[in-house]
């Protein structure tokens, strides 16, 4: 599909995929989702930091593992990564996506613990790393940090350890859907203020 539709002989902006911004037409977001792409995320997509809204790269054949230099595209909004064939860890230096509102990177082979980092990423509204094989202890910064999170997807990994106990802070009152299910997570007294709570908690 690629090979015959990007092609130098066209402009750009008319690639499959394709959306740019006017009047500069430079690229803001790359939708190559179901496509069939195979091999590696290439380290040069990075080098569009400047351009980038959306990287949507879902449901392909790509395998390695997810270059750091994806943490250089500072006005990215949306990453979609998700049912690819992804190894490694997910980068630590994530958190340098401060526009970043929808993080999704579910079923791949992802290993390693979950960066903390992520969890000060205050634009963030969805977290979805499910089905997986990440380890670790669930990041008490769920808790602690003031975010706009509404949906976060931990379910079928193998993180293990305790949610945390006590009084739930206002940062999670906006969260609708909670799922760490098929985890080795035991769930011990949680006092939701004002009797409010995730809509959906699995």
């Amino acid at each position: 599909m690629l090979a015959t539709n990007w092609s130098t002989k066209s402009s750009h902006c008319s690639w499959y995929g394709i959306s740019c911004n006017a009047p500069q037409q430079r690229v803001s977001a790359i939708n190559s989702s179901n496509m069939g792409l195979e091999g590696t995320i290439a380290p040069q997509v990075g080098n569009l930091s400047f351009l980038l809204q959306q990287l949507n790269l879902f449901n392909n054949k790509l395998v390695g593992s997810i270059p750091e230099a994806i943490c250089n595209l500072s006005k990215l909004e949306e990453l979609y990564l998700g049912n690819n064939q992804l190894i490694g860890e997910i980068p630590k230096k994530m958190s340098n996506l401060l526009n970043l509102k929808i993080l999704s990177f579910p079923m791949n082979n992802l290993t390693g613990s979950i960066p903390t980092t992520i969890f000060n990423m205050s634009s963030l509204l969805n977290i979805s790393l499910s089905y997986n094989s990440l380890s670790g202890s669930l990041p008490m910064d769920i808790c602690y940090t003031n975010l706009k999170l509404k949906e976060l997807n931990l379910s079928s990994n193998h993180l293990s350890g305790k949610v945390p106990t006590g009084e739930i802070p206002q940062s999670l009152f906006n969260i609708y859907s909670l799922r760490a299910s098929s985890a080795k997570i035991i769930n011990q007294s949680i006092h939701w203020r004002h009797s409010k709570s995730p809509r959906e908690f699995v």
